[in-house]
Order: structure tokens, then sequence, then C-alpha cells
């Protein structure tokens, strides 16, 4: 019994090989014929591997330093937008402290060591040794270093763009009348 069993699987096993075998003998067979016959050009094995040339990237898919064109518009916007308001808050701060100056208020007052409080010495709202009112004066100091950041980070952006392939125009929002 145990012989009969194993001839089983071994006609079994040998069936199975030879259909395999036969099976691929025609396939190559018709894929042969096929081959001579067909007007499908032959394509290289790497080339199946690659995107075809004629197919570009939608512009909303394109990256370049992992971000899309509209995220690069936005970054653009956002540090253009912090210089302005940067250089609002300045002129803002700068106007109070020229009409706290030109109204010639009963306090002027200098730290030690920075000077006379004579009033005509107190002429110049920007001189910084000499704070008419010392919230204003630093208001205006805060406004200068945020105008100083933003316009770094604007720069820092465009070497960033740069390194990156950014083209140009992802760098700035088109007009929708321009199109």
């Amino acid at each position: 019994m145990g012989q009969r069993g194993g001839n089983f699987w071994v006609v079994a096993w040998r069936g199975g090989v030879l259909g395999l075998l036969g099976g691929l003998g025609l396939a190559l067979a018709a894929w042969g014929q096929g081959a001579e016959g067909s007007d499908s050009p032959v394509v290289p094995l790497n080339d199946l591997l690659k995107l075809p040339s004629r197919l570009a990237l939608p512009a909303e898919l394109e990256r370049h330093g992992g971000a899309t064109k509209t995220e690069w518009q936005a970054r653009f916007v956002d540090a253009r937008e912090d210089i302005v308001k940067a250089e609002k808050f300045l002129a803002k701060s700068r106007k109070a402290l020229e009409e706290k100056v030109a109204d010639g208020g009963a306090w002027r007052l200098t730290a030690p060591g920075l000077g006379s409080a004579r009033p005509e010495d107190q002429t110049s709202p920007l001189n910084p040794n000499v704070p008419a009112d010392y919230k204003l004066s630093q208001e205006v100091r805060r406004g200068r270093e945020e105008v100083d950041r933003s316009g770094r980070h604007l720069q820092d952006l465009e070497v960033e763009a740069n390194l990156a392939g950014v083209p140009e125009r992802w760098r700035y929002v088109e007009a929708p009348d321009a199109r």
C-alpha cells in the first residue's frame, strides 16, 4: 500500500510538471509568432520602468523641495505680508513718537548717563539716546527689528527656493486677469 500511494504522488507530480512545461511552451510559441507578425514596437526593459516623457505631471502634483506650486506661492505671500505688516507697525510707531515729541509734553526724561533732558536736545524723535517716551521708543525699536527679521525671512525663503529649483513663476501669485 505504501508503494501504491507513493506512485500516485509521483505520477501526479510528473503530470503537473509536464503540464506546466507544455503550457509554457505554448505561451512561448504564441509570443514568438505574435512578435514576428505584430506592429508593436520593441521596448527595452529600462524604458518600461520610466514614465513616458509625453506625460507631464499636472502643476498641482509637481513638487520642488517637497512643496507644490500653491504651497510655495503661499510661503512667499506670507513672507511678503509679514514685511508689509512690520513696515506699517514701524510707520505707526514712528508717527506716534514724532507727535509726542512735537507735542512738547511736560515729562521728558532720560536714563542716567544718556544726556540732558533739555527740550532742545530732544528734537529728534528717532534719536535712541534721548527717549521722549520710553514705550514709543521701544515700539519703534521692535518695529525696526521686525522689519529686519521679516526681510531676512524672505531672503532665506528665496535661498531655499533657489536650492530646491523652484521656478520663478511659482514665487508670485498670478493675477486672475493676467491669464
